[in-house]
């Protein structure tokens, strides 16, 4: 399973320019602690957990390019493209 990893110095970014902020934790560290626990609970059941890591700037330029909105959907479907490319 692909989770989206985000950089500390840009989670703020993230927080401001996506369109539903509501959804997001309100630091770094809040979403930190959130992901990790919901990567071991995966893994404990036997997922294998990939996260993928995304520039913020980069992400929002491929939305701009692709008419996509800056939501959760559209963060899911950049970390596939990313993982595709890199395999």
């Amino acid at each position: 399973m692909l989770v989206t990893s985000y950089k500390r110095g840009q989670w703020q970014l993230l927080r401001s320019t996506a369109d539903d902020p509501e959804h997001l934790e309100r630091t770094w560290k809040e979403w930190r602690t959130f992901a990790d626990k919901i990567i071991k609970d995966l893994e404990s059941e036997g997922v294998v957990v990939v996260e993928v890591l995304i520039d913020i700037n980069k992400f929002n330029e491929w939305c701009r390019e692709n008419n996509k909105p800056h939501i959760s959907a559209s963060r899911s479907e950049y970390i596939g493209r990313l993982y595709r490319r890199e395999q």
